[in-house]
């Protein structure tokens, strides 16, 4: 599940937003040259202190890693998906509560956890943003 999703970050949406943003950005300073050669010069000093701004809410928001983490989303996952692709089994075993109760389990760990680091997220998010 994990390669999927690594494949899928360099293949899909997000190369095609990488891209646009690409692109926008140049077009943004060349209108920007365009119309006022001083004003764009300016806002192109900025951008290396808005890439500070964005890698710290990066860091903030994707965590340093957490092996704990990642690992209770990948179990998610795993019995979000099993149960998606074997939905007919599991409605013939009447399983849904069971299969509900270790995903809810898993998820509740996680929220509790995710939910101490939320202000430190908040502001990270809104020194990105400002």
């Amino acid at each position: 599940a994990r390669q999927t999703f690594q494949v899928a970050q360099m293949t899909g949406l997000s190369a095609g937003n990488a891209v646009g943003a690409v692109f926008a950005m140049i077009l943004g300073l060349t209108l920007g040259f365009i119309g006022s050669w001083k004003l764009a010069l300016a806002i192109l000093a900025m951008v290396p202190f808005l890439m500070v701004a964005m890698a710290v809410v990066f860091k903030a928001v994707m965590g340093g890693g957490d092996a704990d983490a990642a690992a209770k989303y990948s179990v998610s996952g795993e019995i979000a998906s099993e149960a998606i692709l074997n939905i007919r089994t599991v409605r013939a075993l009447m399983a849904e509560g069971q299969v509900t109760k270790g995903f809810n389990a898993v998820v509740n760990e996680l929220a509790a956890k995710e939910s101490k680091n939320a202000p430190k997220k908040g502001l990270a998010f809104g020194f990105g943003n400002a």
